[in-house]
C-alpha cells in the first residue's frame, strides 16, 4: 500500500488525482470523465491499477492535441495511436489516441475520442462489468453494470469484441465468481428465472 495506511486513503488518492486531470482538461474537453476499471474497482472497495480519462475535441491534428495536454500542465510519457494502440482498446471505433502519464504515483491513460465522451465511452464498452463512470467524487453505475454487481455475472454488450478478445479474457479473469453471457439474450434465463 506504500504511503496509504488504508485502501480508502489509496481510493481517495486516485480519485483526486483522476478529478485533477478532469480540472486539467476542462479548458478542452468540459464533459471529461473517469471511466471502467478505475470507477468499477473503487465502486467494488479496491484501488485501481491505472485510471482512464477519457475526452473529446474537435481538433484533429494529433500535434495539437499533444500541444493541448501539455499546455495544460499534463506530462506526457507516451502516445499510442493507430496500429500502435494496446490491444485491449485496439477495436473501439471510437479512440483516436491513448497518452500516458502518472501523476503523484498514480498512472494515467489520457483518451482521445472522436465523439462526445458520454455517447462514445460507456455505451460502447463491450462488457456489463465495466459500464460505469465518473466525476468529481461521484460514482456512476449504468443499469447493466449495477445488475452485474448484483448478480454476479458479466455480459457482453457489444458484437465487435469475440468472446476470446484479450480484452474480454482480462477482465474475466479479474472475476472468476462472476458467471460470463454472451449477451443480454442468453443471461435473461437467469434472471426470468430467479
Amino acid at each position: 500500500m506504500g504511503l496509504f495506511q488504508t485502501t480508502q486513503e489509496q481510493i481517495e488518492h486516485q480519485q483526486w488525482v483522476a478529478d485533477t486531470v478532469i480540472d486539467m482538461l476542462y479548458p478542452i474537453d468540459p464533459y471529461t470523465i473517469v471511466a471502467g476499471g478505475a470507477p468499477r474497482d473503487w465502486y467494488l472497495g479496491k484501488p485501481a491499477t491505472d485510471v482512464d480519462v477519457f475526452f473529446h475535441s474537435a481538433v484533429d491534428s494529433i500535434t495539437q492535441i499533444e500541444e493541448m495536454l501539455k499546455r495544460v500542465g499534463l506530462t506526457l510519457l507516451h502516445c499510442s495511436r493507430g496500429d500502435c494502440i494496446p490491444a485491449w482498446y485496439k477495436l473501439n471505433p471510437n479512440l483516436i489516441a491513448v497518452y500516458d502519464t502518472e501523476i503523484e504515483g498514480v498512472k494515467v491513460q489520457i483518451m482521445q475520442m472522436r465523439k462526445s465522451t458520454f455517447s462514445s465511452v460507456v455505451p460502447e464498452f463491450p462488457l456489463s462489468i465495466s459500464k460505469v463512470w465518473y466525476r468529481y467524487g461521484k460514482i456512476v453505475p449504468c443499469t447493466s453494470f449495477a445488475i452485474s454487481v448484483q448478480r454476479k455475472i458479466i455480459v457482453k454488450t457489444s458484437t465487435i469484441y469475440d468472446s476470446r478478445h484479450p480484452y474480454l479474457q482480462k477482465i474475466l479473469a479479474k472475476f472468476p465468481d462472476y458467471k460470463y453471457y454472451d449477451g443480454w439474450e442468453a443471461a435473461s434465463s437467469l434472471l426470468l428465472h430467479e
